[in-house]
């Protein structure tokens, strides 16, 4: 009975999503101090600052995951997209000491509130506007449309970054799908 109840819940739960491990290279992440920090951006799925680089390393690497929703693998299956990562300078008109306090949530990231990024207590973070999986907008970059205030889109040439190519493949669902890549940002 119990084999039989897993797959019909997991029939009911297929989806899209991607996951990324970024890992930073301790020179990169100690060069970055609490007078001028950097953010550890991803675009693997969606534009999302990562972690807060005050002067420290880090221990492990940060994962980030997004779930696209509902959703078959479909023709996908087996096609690749690229995933991204960098450090770009803290936008100048965040806070940071607010910034450095931050810790990443483990899958999510940062959130990154009006104590940041100014305004008043009610207001909201960026708001997520889900994109299409990479590899499903017409581009090699499966580039974001979210932004947080002052996150670049696209890492300027000289700023610290990595990137991999990742393959979609099925999950335990009957049609869902993974991306999942790491990327070692140097």
């Amino acid at each position: 009975m119990r084999p039989v109840l897993f797959l019909l819940l997991a029939g009911c739960e297929s989806g899209l999503a991607s996951v990324v491990d970024v890992e930073v290279a301790d020179t990169v992440a100690t060069a970055q101090t609490e007078d001028a920090p950097g953010v550890l951006v991803t675009d693997a799925g969606r534009l999302a600052p990562l972690a807060a680089l005050c002067g420290q390393a880090l221990d492990e690497p940060v994962t980030f995951s997004f779930d696209f929703g509902f959703g078959c693998l479909d023709e996908r299956q087996g096609t690749t997209a690229v995933l991204r990562a960098w450090v770009q300078p803290m936008p100048e008109r965040w806070d940071a000491a607010a910034f450095c306090a931050l810790a990443p949530t483990p899958y999510s990231g940062l959130t990154i509130g009006p104590a940041v990024i100014g305004g008043d207590d009610t207001a909201e973070p960026a708001a997520v506007d889900t994109a299409a999986p990479p590899g499903d907008t017409g581009d090699d970059t499966g580039a974001p449309v979210d932004l947080y205030p002052g996150l670049a889109a696209e890492p300027d040439p000289a700023w610290p970054q990595g990137e991999t190519t990742a393959t979609w493949k099925r999950d335990v669902s009957p049609c869902g799908g993974v991306l999942k890549g790491d990327i070692r940002v140097e």
